[in-house]
């Protein structure tokens, strides 16, 4: 290890992996390692060797200083957002250069996927087994989203220290960081019945490699605090798909809502209150004045997993069936990442969208999305009017999804529920965006002279001044006309 730093030179097992990038009989890279294998160090070790401009972006800027420590030649960094921005302007920079992209599963897949369209040549370096989250799994996810030459490369000896490391061991071990590799996958039989059961929070836990080993292959965004919030987490479900015992599937979903105090609920429509817990139903308060949301008793779907041989054929969909059939709650729930074919599947599932947040995720690279299923007379209301409510106002808005809800026409009207979005603005702290349609139809008809800063904020969708000011100002100019309304 001390030698190749000092010196700078390659181990042979890199060296190997250098040279079989250098044939080029691929365009794409994928190298996989535990921490401590010299993943940043083969990067910095190939850069020299590169007769061509090299890009490196990573989750942070730290991956710069590791790789100078090995190359001599000039690595242009560029943080994820800023160059998946960049490629979308004027990608004329990526032509003839490669890209390295350090620890790429911490990286949303909807941007690897951009990058792979635009660089010829790309070096995806990332830790499988981290306390982040699976790089396994992220491999898995993205290369079927690519239709591209790739190789894989993995480095196995440490260099950080020495070969059966105790305290590696130990760590690998106390948080379950090899129980991917230890799943038992079962090839898809479709003779094989499967057995729909839904499980107690002891029963997960007393199989629980099996159970976070699904997890993990499935979702590798799965990392140590989903496993403490297996053990810590109150108020947690279970389902389980199965098949001779071997676990082809589950589900985990957290119940939520049931709040009684009124008082409460009110402080969180108005964004003085946020109390922990309650995902859905305070999003669905505070963004789209559903009290409801908060009254009613709901389970939220959290994730469903299901093995890569048995996906595509209707476990999932099971698995929701058998929530919906025997959950004793007045609605289902889910949040994801927004893309047309995860919003198909819950539709299909009987879902419906009622909520895009306003920006992009940093685990997804994807605007969160919520959508319900009522099950109860009260639940099913409750899925009427937010849904109506997403739809009316999502035209009004300056989402960037906006034109993918288009309607025929547009809903100007100023309703009882506009006022109060327009009250909560002025006067509390709701978002200009959850807002913004209210404003428009509130605007409608008075002259623009009289909102300068609105008037302003359409033209150029920027918020004056600083943002905390040029809010303030904003929430002033809608006060001051509501004043002048209600005299």
């Amino acid at each position: 290890f001390q030698q190749l730093f000092v010196n700078h030179n390659a181990t042979l097992d890199q060296q190997k992996i250098i040279e079989q990038i250098f044939q080029k009989e691929s365009e794409l890279y994928f190298l996989t390692a535990k921490r401590g294998r010299g993943k940043s160090a083969l990067a910095g070790l190939l850069a020299n060797q590169l007769d061509t401009k090299i890009y490196l972006t990573a989750p942070n800027k730290s991956a710069v200083k590791i790789l100078a420590e090995f190359s001599q030649k000039e690595i242009i960094f560029i943080a994820p957002d800023e160059l998946f921005l960049a490629l979308q302007n004027a990608p004329s920079f990526s032509e003839n250069a490669w890209l390295f992209v350090d620890e790429a599963a911490m990286l949303p897949i909807a941007q690897l996927t951009a990058f792979s369209h635009h660089f010829k040549h790309i070096l995806f370096t990332t830790t499988i087994h981290s306390y982040e989250g699976t790089g396994r799994g992220f491999t898995l996810k993205f290369k079927q989203k690519i239709n591209r030459t790739f190789s894989d490369f993995e480095l196995i000896e440490p260099l950080r220290w020495s070969k059966d490391d105790v305290l590696e061991a130990f760590i690998d071990e106390l948080l379950l960081l090899n129980v991917e590799d230890e799943f038992k996958q079962t090839p898809y039989d479709k003779s094989k019945f499967c057995q729909i059961t839904e499980r107690s929070q002891e029963e997960i836990l007393s199989s629980l490699p099996q159970f976070y080993g699904l997890m993990t292959l499935a979702h590798y965004r799965t990392s140590p605090l989903d496993l403490r919030r297996l053990f810590d987490a109150n108020a947690q479900c279970f389902f389980t798909a199965e098949s001779e015992q071997n676990l082809l599937g589950a589900m985990w979903a957290l119940e939520e809502g049931g709040i009684e105090d009124s008082s409460l609920i009110e402080a969180i429509q108005l964004g003085i209150r946020r109390p922990k817990g309650n995902l859905v139903p305070q999003a669905l308060c505070f963004h789209a004045q559903q009290q409801k949301a908060c009254e009613l008793h709901s389970l939220r779907i959290s994730r469903i997993a299901v093995q890569p041989m048995w996906q595509q054929h209707g476990i999932g969909t099971q698995l929701i069936e058998y929530i919906t059939q025997n959950a004793d709650v007045d609605y289902l729930s889910v949040s994801f990442g927004y893309t047309k074919e995860l919003a198909q599947f819950w539709q299909k599932c009987g879902f419906s969208l009622v909520h895009l947040g306003e920006h992009l995720e940093a685990s997804s690279g994807c605007y969160s999305a919520i959508a319900l299923k009522g099950l109860s007379a009260q639940g099913i209301e409750l899925e009427k009017r937010a849904t109506q409510s997403f739809q009316r106002n999502i035209p009004l808005s300056f989402h960037p999804l906006a034109q993918e809800f288009s309607t025929t026409s547009v809903d100007w009207k100023l309703l009882d529920e506009d006022w109060l979005s327009l009250k909560n603005f002025a006067y509390f702290h709701r978002t200009l965006a959850s807002a913004l349609p209210a404003i428009r139809r509130f605007l409608m008809n008075l002259d623009e002279k009289d909102c300068p800063l609105m008037r302003d904020y359409f033209i150029t969708k920027q918020i004056p001044y600083s943002k905390k000011n040029g809010l303030k100002s904003l929430r002033s100019e809608i006060a001051q006309k509501l004043k002048k309304e209600a005299r």
